[in-house]
């Protein structure tokens, strides 16, 4: 019994052993039975492994956004030159900065910098010849406009150098180029230094006088014109600074070729009259005078009535469409005539309107609140004048000096007073067609005063005895005269 019972006991150890036996090759086979360590660490390995590539694929993105970004440029270069000028021998100008406006962008915002600091220039040094001022890299787009920042002025006479006074630190010159991508687009500052300087007794004022003239883009900018040597353009003193280098100016080689001056682009387009330009004196509520009037020209009320024009001794044509009057070289027309003066009338006061409107509106000055609004005794150059005030021309009158082709344009948010005697005297082959004071006040010439231009008043304009006008009296209330001469503009 023993024996049998000892004989199973093994054999039941025996079969456990072989079951834990086999239990532990089943285990291995599925991998279970190994050593964690050992198998752990290449696991490891393999899953931090790729992390490295995962960051390398991202750094390799991180261009592309910044590529998509960047708007295509083309390169502005800015040149100066100058007409030759007379009775100084240096005009030594420091700017500080050129900018250009971009088409349809806002004022400030719309300037881009083409050159932070130019080199100091001697406008006589570069009498027909150009020097570089500066270049730079410039979104491509239509720009309308160089602005050039002066901080000082000193003009030589008679071997004496005289800082000049100058009307505003902000030089703005006008005129649409192109900039296009990996093009240079070539412009030329071109300044008219014997109207720009202007000598009374000891005083030396500097009235800029200066063209924009520019090339198309291009991927080969045409060449300088020869440039000034220290034998036939001295250097300025050492407290005006130094001429360009050569790196910014460089010297052309003896077989380059003198490139023509371009076309100057037009000025300031002048204010667009309508059929209102066919009127000398025109206005909505009336048309008086006093004393021996002589005008030249046509005049007319609307809506006003043929009765609100006094003092003309009317005399109605048989037409009944105008009146004639003893004091008026032309036709006297009235809202109340028989057709067609009405529609003409309706229609020519609109047009007065829209003139205002348009001298009004117009946007980037090249002057702003210039000499706090009295201009006695000033020289002006062609430009748009802005003021916030009311401008002031006393009895040493002032002078428009440009050319026949020229625009003016003064834009006054307060009166326009011109005082006794005052004369407005055009230098320069300056046209009254030509010249335009908006007016958001009212307009007063005193006696005997001789005005020139368009007068586009949105009040009355009050004409003093025996003062004169060389243009047009358009006013949105009324104009009164006394024995004034009227007449309308040369063509």
């Amino acid at each position: 019994m023993f024996a049998l019972f000892k004989r199973t006991k093994w054999a039941g150890f025996a079969g456990l052993a072989a079951s834990l036996f086999l239990l532990a090759l089943i285990v291995a086979a599925c991998g279970g039975g190994a050593s964690p360590t050992a198998t752990t660490a290449p696991k490891a390995t393999a899953t931090t492994a790729p992390r490295p590539t995962t960051t390398s694929v991202a750094a390799t993105a991180i261009p592309a956004p910044t590529g998509s970004a960047v708007t295509q440029t083309g390169t502005v270069e800015v040149r100066v030159t100058d007409a030759p000028p007379q009775g100084v021998s240096k005009v030594v100008v420091t700017a500080s900065k050129i900018e250009a406006h971009r088409s349809g962008s806002a004022e400030e915002a719309g300037w881009s910098t083409i050159v932070e600091t130019p080199p100091v220039f001697d406008l006589v040094a570069v009498t027909g010849l150009e020097a570089v001022l500066g270049s730079s890299a410039l979104p491509e787009g239509s720009y309308t406009q160089v602005r050039l920042s002066i901080t000082k002025v000193v003009v030589t006479v008679q071997g004496q150098d005289k800082v000049a006074t100058v009307p505003s630190d902000k030089l703005r010159v006008v005129g649409n180029f192109q900039v296009a991508a990996n093009l240079t687009t070539v412009l030329t500052l071109d300044f008219d230094a014997d109207k720009s300087v202007v000598l009374a007794g000891d005083k030396v004022q500097f009235l800029p006088v200066v063209k924009l003239l520019t090339r198309a883009p291009s991927d080969k900018p045409e060449p300088l014109k020869k440039l000034p040597t220290p034998t036939t353009a001295p250097q300025p003193t050492a407290t005006t600074a130094p001429q360009p280098t050569a790196t910014t100016a460089p010297q052309p080689t003896a077989t380059s070729t003198v490139v023509p001056a371009p076309t100057p682009l037009a000025g300031r387009a002048p204010i667009a009259l309508g059929t209102a330009g066919n009127f000398v004196a025109l206005a909505k509520t009336g048309i008086s005078t006093t004393g021996t009037t002589s005008i030249v020209g046509d005049i007319g009320v609307s809506p006003a009535a043929a009765t609100f024009i006094t003092g003309f001794g009317l005399i109605l044509d048989a037409s009944g469409t105008f009146s004639t009057s003893s004091l008026v070289t032309g036709k006297v027309y009235a809202a109340d005539y028989t057709p067609p003066t009405p529609a003409k009338m309706t229609t020519a006061i609109g047009d007065m309107e829209t003139a205002y409107t348009d001298a009004a509106g117009r946007t980037l000055p090249d002057f702003t609140e210039l000499y706090a609004g009295d201009i006695t005794g000033k020289t002006l150059v062609p430009g748009l004048y802005k003021w916030g005030t009311g401008v002031l021309i006393s009895g040493g009158g002032v002078t428009l000096s440009g050319g026949a082709n020229d625009v003016w344009i003064f834009q006054i948010a307060g009166n326009l007073t011109v005082g006794n005697g005052a004369i407005v005297t055009l230098g320069g082959g300056a046209q009254a067609k030509n010249i335009f004071w908006q007016v958001a006040g009212q307009t007063t010439l005193g006696t005997t005063a001789n005005f020139k231009g368009i007068i586009l008043c949105q009040t009355l304009i009050a004409m003093n005895t025996g003062a004169t006008l060389d243009g047009r009296a358009l006013a949105q209330t009324a104009v009164t005269l006394d024995a004034n001469v009227v007449t309308k503009p040369a063509p």
